[in-house]
């Protein structure tokens, strides 16, 4: 159902992000671009958060 407020609609368009326990709504125009996810190789030495390029 599409509700009216003050002559505008109600309804987002955007993307649904899982974040551990959490759910981060992003509006269309905040992202500049879709990609897909590669597999990464770590690096020797590099700390472990990173994950490559």
């Amino acid at each position: 159902m599409l509700e009216l407020i003050a002559g505008q609609r109600s309804s987002l368009t955007g993307l649904l992000l899982p974040l551990g326990d959490r759910t981060l709504v992003l509006p269309n125009v905040a992202v500049a671009e879709l990609s897909g996810q590669r597999n990464v190789v770590c690096q020797r030495g590099e700390p472990a958060w990173h994950l490559g390029w």
